[in-house]
């Protein structure tokens, strides 16, 4: 498990990932509109991509919905769940990055 290996750090800037999970769902007063325009609002993110993002999770268990900096996935993570939404914060692995987040992440530096 990488939360075992002592080589690999977990400092607040390392990158993450928001994973947003089906048990969002489980409340039928959640629809995938309302997802989507959650998302928009307090990630920045494009509606379309948003709606689908929502209808992914619902139907196949969770998607991710970017990758910041640890700190700021806690902050975003939490206006999220503060909103209904269920959702994690997961260690970064390759292929989580998003085309419109690219505006946001340009001066951040990682090393991985």
């Amino acid at each position: 498990w990488l939360i075992d290996d002592a080589q690999i750090s977990r400092d607040d800037n390392d990158p993450f990932h928001i994973l947003l999970l089906d048990e969002t769902f489980s409340n039928d007063k959640i629809t995938i509109e309302y997802v989507a325009s959650t998302c928009t609002y307090v990630l920045s993110m494009p509606y379309d991509e948003a709606a689908e993002l929502a209808a992914h999770a619902e139907k196949e268990g969770f998607s991710c919905l970017g990758t910041w900096g640890y700190q700021e996935c806690i902050r975003l993570g939490k206006q999220l769940q503060n909103r209904d939404l269920v959702c994690r914060v997961v260690p970064y692995c390759e292929g989580g990055d998003r085309a419109w987040q690219a505006r946001n992440m340009r001066d951040e530096v990682w090393e991985i």
